[in-house]
């Protein structure tokens, strides 16, 4: 059995959010919800040591689950997963998003 270290990210964000990095004892890296403070999961990253990103995993469509999906994507090069019907709200924000990143309304 493979033995993986969870880390809690305190990134902040619209709702004082967390991001998750997990890397296995073999190095294989995921990256949970990355979002907020977009350098604190690049310090995350760079302090876990040789590891080979593998996924970055997207637990639900919300805007403040995946605020920094596009800048973890250039240092954490991973597949990317999440169910497929919350893609169409990564480039769809809800109300909810709207209101709080004030993003400008349709």
């Amino acid at each position: 059995m493979m033995a993986f270290q969870v880390q809690q990210l305190n990134v902040g964000g619209y709702d004082h959010n967390f991001s998750y990095l997990v890397v296995a004892d073999n190095g294989d890296a995921a990256l949970v919800d990355p979002t907020g403070d977009c350098e604190k999961i690049r310090r995350a990253v760079e302090a876990a040591g040789p590891l080979t990103p593998r996924y970055i995993l997207l637990t639900h469509g919300h805007q403040d689950h995946s605020e920094c999906l596009g800048e973890v994507c250039s240092f954490f090069p991973a597949g990317i997963a999440s169910h497929p019907n919350h893609c169409l709200l990564y480039t769809s924000p809800s109300p909810r998003d709207k209101r709080q990143s004030r993003m400008p309304s349709s």
